[in-house]
């Protein structure tokens, strides 16, 4: 999804962020995003991220299992938070587009995964998320900006968000289903022509700039991917979740959804 800046962050000192799961370490230090102007149409966008490396072995070595799951998942909600400062072009902010397509997961019956991957679609988006991708060696996601509202967000935010979960230590469901889900969405406008119908202006253009529709062949190779069933139906979630001023429960009502989650997947690699 794109997204606007609406707030001017103030630029931060680095922060330390490390967690020990299924013998992943993952220690990144983010900077917090400095938004400004751009041009004639007062275009917004995140400054890139400061990068730096740590050695961290021997905090991690000293570190407990159970603080690293706390760790982990002060990590993950500090990603999702930070999507508050951006707003789509249909009137909400990205962190209340989580809530509010996390919420609509659950109202539809949907498994504690399924619900967390509603949650985490765009963390990808996430200046956390963006350094851990450029840390692995890979380069800055470009932004994207929509000629319709100005909303911006990055390209590859479904992959980028997908490593970052992987290495905090998500389930594959949940890493699957965030990595699918732009994808999904280009497979439903293959599948039925009329979901077209169904999105956003600033939708619409992120798909051109996604690729478009699926053809036959990728349609084929996306329905045979793990993930992709949910995938779908996350897409629908997704686009539930862009109502202005709609009381959903808030951030800190996942927090024991996602630690006990990191800790059964921990304990599932043992």
């Amino acid at each position: 999804m794109m997204m606007r800046s609406t707030t001017a962050l103030p630029g931060a000192a680095p922060t330390m962020l490390t967690c020990r799961l299924r013998s992943c370490r993952l220690a990144l230090a983010v900077q917090a995003p400095c938004c400004q102007r751009l041009g004639a149409r007062s275009r917004r966008f995140c400054a890139p991220l400061r990068l730096h490396a740590y050695s961290t072995r021997a905090q991690l070595a000293e570190a407990t299992n159970d603080d690293a799951h706390v760790e982990a998942t002060r990590v993950t909600l500090g990603a999702v938070q930070s999507q508050e400062a951006f707003c789509y072009g249909e009137g909400i902010n990205m962190l209340q587009h989580a809530l509010q397509a996390a919420q609509a997961a659950r109202e539809q019956g949907e498994t504690a995964d399924a619900v967390l991957a509603a949650l985490l679609h765009d963390v990808g988006n996430s200046p956390q998320a963006r350094a851990a991708w450029v840390s692995a060696g890979h380069p800055d996601p470009p932004l994207l900006t929509s000629p319709a509202d100005d909303s911006i967000g990055y390209a590859m935010h479904a992959e980028v968000g997908a490593q970052f979960l992987r290495g905090v230590g998500f389930s594959e469901l949940v890493c699957g289903a965030v990595k699918l889900h732009v994808e999904a969405k280009r497979a439903l406008v293959a599948m039925d022509p009329g979901y077209m119908q169904e999105l956003t202006q600033a939708s619409i253009d992120t798909l051109a700039q996604q690729g478009g529709p699926l053809s036959a062949v990728e349609l084929e190779d996306f329905l045979g991917t793990p993930g992709a069933e949910v995938a779908l139906r996350l897409r629908r979630y997704d686009d539930q979740g862009k109502v202005p001023q709609k009381e959903v429960p808030q951030l800190p009502a996942y927090r024991g959804e996602i630690l006990n989650h990191l800790i059964a997947q921990s304990s599932a690699q043992t």
